[in-house]
């Protein structure tokens, strides 16, 4: 039950978000994408469907790359 009341609060969010216009609607689809795992940006994801040979970090070659290690871990977005 809290699992659904914290998803349906996060989307409320976003969907607050993009009523607002502050965003763009390429900026919310990113954010999606990143928040579902279903990014392009993500080599675990695109070895998930079969673009990639690794779901290994291209840039820290230490984890697999999902949207926790890429926003949160990586060490070689560490400057940000």
């Amino acid at each position: 039950m809290a699992l659904t009341t914290k998803t349906t609060t996060a989307a409320s969010a976003v969907a607050t978000v993009i009523a607002s216009g502050s965003w763009t609607r390429d900026q919310c689809v990113t954010l999606t994408q990143l928040r579902t795992g279903h990014s392009p940006l993500l080599a675990g994801y695109l070895y998930w469907i079969g673009r990639r040979d690794s779901a290994i970090c291209p840039h820290c070659n230490e984890a697999d790359e999902m949207a926790e290690h890429l926003v949160l871990q990586c060490p070689a977005h560490n400057q940000a």
